[in-house]
This record gives structure tokens, sequence and C-alpha cells, in this order.
């Protein structure tokens, strides 16, 4: 995140990083054994006050910022894939995936839906660590859903413009007489 907030790393910090990548990168679960999860629907998981109660803690992020798109993106993630908090923690962008999967509609037909998969390389549950994926269906809300949050935090930060006088202002040693 420093990194992203314009803050450089130590060679300290670069090291750590490192290793924590490489780390991760052993336990990727990219082989055949990695079990599919199950569908995880916002029916089957929550009812509304718990809802209400996750739209509370959401409105107190500063969405504006990197940080709060971040947080944004991870309370949601978590929240629908019912995760213990350990299992957040462990996430690398490109432990999610965006995909469409064909649910039945009202008519028995089927049709396409959005839908997040992560892959979670290694859980309490999962003592082989064989990996295993969380798909989470997007509720209708676009408040609630950890794709549309995801893509949020995704998207590069654009840089604000320099104030029309920075440059003058910047270069200015105050010695330069005004004609």
């Amino acid at each position: 995140m420093r990194a992203i907030q314009d803050a450089p790393l130590t060679d300290k910090g670069v090291k750590t990083c490192q290793l924590v990548i490489r780390h991760r990168a052993s336990e990727e679960a990219d082989d055949p054994l990695t079990e599919p999860g199950p569908l995880q629907a916002d029916a089957v998981n929550a009812d509304a006050v718990n809802l209400d109660e996750l739209r509370l803690m959401l409105r107190t992020l500063d969405r504006t910022t990197v940080r709060g798109k971040r947080d944004a993106a991870v309370l949601l993630i978590a929240w629908w894939m019912a995760a213990r908090a350990s299992a957040p923690a462990r996430l690398n962008l490109h432990d999610a995936r965006i995909t469409t999967v064909h649910i039945e509609d009202e008519h028995g037909g089927t049709r396409p839906h959005q839908a997040l998969v992560i892959k979670i390389r290694r859980s309490k549950a999962d003592q082989a660590a064989r990996g295993q994926e969380v798909r989470i269906l997007a509720p209708a809300d676009q408040e609630l859903c950890p794709i549309h949050a995801l893509r949020m935090a995704r998207r590069p930060r654009r840089r604000r413009p320099a104030h029309p006088r920075a440059r003058c202002c910047a270069a200015s040693t105050g010695t330069a007489t005004s004609a």
C-alpha cells in the first residue's frame, strides 16, 4: 500500500514483501486437486437485519480514498464468503476473478449472472492445503456488491491536477523583481 501512496519502501520492507510473495507463491493451489466450492447466494447467507448492519459498516468508510475502496472490497468479500478473520488477510488481487455463471430463472430457463470466484489457498477447514474456490453471486444492490467494490479498488488512482499557480510558485525563489 505504501507504493500506492507514493511512499517508498525501505530495503528491509522490500525484502519482507519478496519473502511474503515467495511464500504465497509456494502455496498456490493451481493443481487439478483444487476443489470448487459452493455457489454462495445472497439469500442463503444473510437476512435483512444483518445486511442493514453491513450497510452501516460500509458507510463509515471513505470510499474516495484508496484505503477506503480497499477496505470496502475486503469487507464485502469476507462478508459474502462467510470468511474467518484470517482468510481476507491471505488474499491477493489475483485470488479474485470476476466471471459469468448461468443461473436458473423463475421460468425454468437459465440466464447469465455475474459472480466472483475467490481462490483460497489454505484455510482451517482445508488441512491438506489443496485449495478451494468460493463463488459469490453478485447481489442486486450495488452498495453491497463485492464485484463492484473490487472493480473500484482495482481502478488506478487518478492524480489530482496541479494548482494553476503551482509551477510558478514552486519555481519562485522570491528573488525576482516584478516588472
